[in-house]
């Protein structure tokens, strides 16, 4: 399961999420709330959500606002159990690596509880154990993670604010903020399909001790590529660590939906001659729910 620190919600909120770690339980699976944020087809008979199978790939894992040591391409399949009573369960993996080589990253387990109130305020609580097989994730100290988040979904606006707690071999704690809007459009084929433009940014701060933790083991190199970036450089304190921006296009048909987005992360709280990879994260994301 890949690491969800830190927009909620959407499923571009997953990839900005993964830069924020206000994500329940970390997990990039999808409950049985909408994951587009779309408007639900009125014409459509509504049954409860159970199980979904998703997956997710992209082109620069990002997390916590900060940047491995090289680019490195990801894909997260995912199942997930959602009760009609808001707790749910999940099981994913994570790939992860560079161009030329993929290597299964971790495995992850979460649980969780998700309730909206009324037509609008919207809350989650979750857990996620994650069992590391390298060290290639920037998360990969902190195996464990609490997290809390809520949202209220406005007519123009859904502001989003989140924290977590991931412990193990390091301890940090992260909180988010978050401004989400989706464009929402029904019956674009027939009565059953809809499609989804969402957009976000999301705001994310916390403590790095887990970034001091993985430049010991994987050098980060300084501008010019001849040094590598000192783990005393890093700044473990509280911190606005990054913004992330984002914008996706999912349709939905039935039970299935897929989805392109592209996000991009500045970071604000690395050493000024840091180097790594600036650009933006391509990803793509298919569910089938039944």
């Amino acid at each position: 399961m890949m690491s969800i620190r830190g927009c909620v919600g959407l499923i571009l909120g997953v990839i900005c999420s993964l830069n924020a770690a206000a994500g329940a339980g970390r997990s990039t699976g999808f409950s049985n709330q909408s994951s587009t944020g779309a408007k639900e087809d009125s014409t459509v008979e509504e049954k409860p959500t159970h199980v979904t199978i998703s997956a997710m790939g992209g082109s620069n894992l990002i997390e916590n606002g900060k940047k491995a040591a090289t680019q490195q391409y990801y894909v997260m399949p995912t199942i997930s159990y959602s009760f009609e009573s808001g707790i749910y369960a999940n099981v994913s993996a994570n790939y992860v690596g560079d161009a030329s080589k993929q290597s299964l990253d971790n495995i992850g387990f979460g649980v969780g509880y998700s309730h909206t109130f009324g037509d609008h305020f919207s809350v989650d609580l979750g857990y996620t154990y994650e069992h590391y097989y390298t060290t290639e994730q920037v998360t990969s100290s902190a195996a464990n993670s609490v997290s809390f988040a809520t949202s209220w979904s406005g007519k123009v606006l859904t502001p989003s604010v989140g924290v977590s707690y991931a412990f193990g071999d390091t301890k940090d704690i992260t909180t988010s903020f978050g401004l989400s809007h989706s464009f929402d459009f029904e019956g674009i084929f027939g009565k059953k399909d809809a499609l989804s433009i969402p957009i976000s940014a999301t705001a994310s701060a916390g403590t790095s001790s887990f970034y001091q933790e993985y430049a010991k083991k994987h050098p980060i190199k300084k501008k010019g590529g001849k040094n590598s970036v000192s783990p005393t450089e890093i700044n473990t304190a509280y911190a606005l660590n990054s913004v992330c921006f984002g914008v996706g296009i999912t349709y939905t048909v039935s039970h299935f939906s897929i989805t392109p987005a592209a996000s991009y992360t500045v970071s604000t709280n690395d050493p000024s001659s840091i180097d790594v990879s600036k650009a933006p994260d391509i990803t793509l994301a298919v569910s089938y729910s039944f």
